[in-house]
């Protein structure tokens, strides 16, 4: 297999014809980074849920890298990314639920939009 046949959803997950052969994992296994040669694309850094951990990093997702990769992602549309992160923070809350937890909302709140502001741009015109 040729590194051009190596492709990364947006979920961080390898598709390529050897990966649709594998069983995909259950809940609860490891999660084990394949092995890539050092030009292929970096990994991005996207949630795991139902932790909402960053697959790349383990970090709080989203984490520092997530957050630059969702500005230029979503540069000039900050509206539609705040939707965005509004929405992944009540499905992180809800996951929190489900899984026994009691979020603290007002952390779930600076971790998930109140970075916004520093990021926040207008569109430019034309």
């Amino acid at each position: 297999m040729q590194a051009s046949d190596t492709r990364w959803n947006r979920a961080g997950i390898c598709t390529t014809a050897e990966s649709a052969q594998r069983p995909l994992l259950m809940i609860g296994e490891e999660d084990m980074p394949e092995m890539r040669p050092m030009n292929a694309r970096p990994r991005p850094h996207l949630p795991m849920r139902p932790a909402w951990l960053c697959r790349n990093c383990a970090a709080p997702w989203p984490c520092g890298p997530a957050q630059l990769d969702l500005i230029a992602e979503f540069y000039g549309h900050s509206i539609a990314l705040a939707f965005y992160l509004a929405s992944s923070m009540q499905e992180a809350v809800d996951d929190m639920y489900a899984l026994g937890g009691r979020p603290d909302l007002a952390v779930m709140h600076t971790r998930f939009l109140g970075w916004l502001s520093l990021a926040r741009r207008s569109r430019p015109a034309g």
